[in-house]
């Protein structure tokens, strides 16, 4: 088999230094309402596969940096550096609208398992890109081996009207919530988090990185 290269559509607080979790604005609902809900589905599924948690050294998510000018369509590599296998991941990634737009997510020459589930979404009322990887329920559970590697990567336009400057992509802090008819109101967190094969749940080790906008060629 292979990995399946795929597209997305359009529309815990911070520990320490080591472990960048930034709190953010609502998602919201409006056209994104539907994004939601499928976000809330696959959260959890990761929920109800953890039986504990741990702050992971073991596992590490970066994001490449590289130059570009403005109208320029550039990738942008997430990277995976793990000592144990991985069963599952969420990547949450904000940038910024002003400069940026995410084209696509293609997850060609991935180290994600071809049995993995795996999608990416967009959320432009937050500004978030979502990576998500899941396990299917098969015996042996499907995981990414170490060293790990490539994840996926992330296709952005550059703004035609972008100003030189670097726009950072770091990760999210999101708590949001979902009504339902029963009068209840029901939350997820929108982290980075990530799960070993024995269903304990991580919260990675991240490395922000982003692109560097240069108005004139050197």
């Amino acid at each position: 088999m292979y990995v399946q290269e795929m597209y997305a559509v359009s529309n815990r607080t911070g520990m320490n230094n080591q472990l960048r979790h930034r709190r953010g604005t609502s998602l919201g609902f409006g056209s994104g309402i539907r994004t939601v809900a499928l976000i809330l589905l696959i959260a959890g599924a990761i929920v109800s596969i953890s039986s504990s948690t741990t702050i992971s050294e073991q596992l590490t998510v970066s994001v490449d940096s590289v130059d570009g000018m403005p109208g320029d369509l550039l990738p942008v590599r997430i990277l995976l550096d793990n000592s144990l296998p991985i069963a599952s991941i969420k990547v949450p990634l904000r940038f910024n609208p002003g400069a940026l737009f995410p084209d696509s997510v293609t997850f060609a020459g991935s180290t994600v398992n071809p049995d993995h589930q795996y999608l990416a979404t967009f959320s432009s009322d937050s500004n978030l890109v979502r990576i998500l990887v899941l396990p299917t329920l098969t015996k042996p559970m499907p995981v990414i081996n170490d060293p790990g590697g490539l994840l996926a990567t992330i296709w952005f336009s550059v703004s035609p009207f972008a100003v030189d400057g670097f726009s950072e992509l770091d990760t999210a802090w999101v708590l949001d919530s979902i009504s339902s008819s029963d009068g209840y109101m029901y939350y997820y967190p929108e982290e980075l988090q990530a799960s070993d094969a024995h269903g304990t749940q991580l919260y990675p080790d991240f490395r922000p990185g982003g692109i560097l906008i240069r108005t004139r060629s050197r």
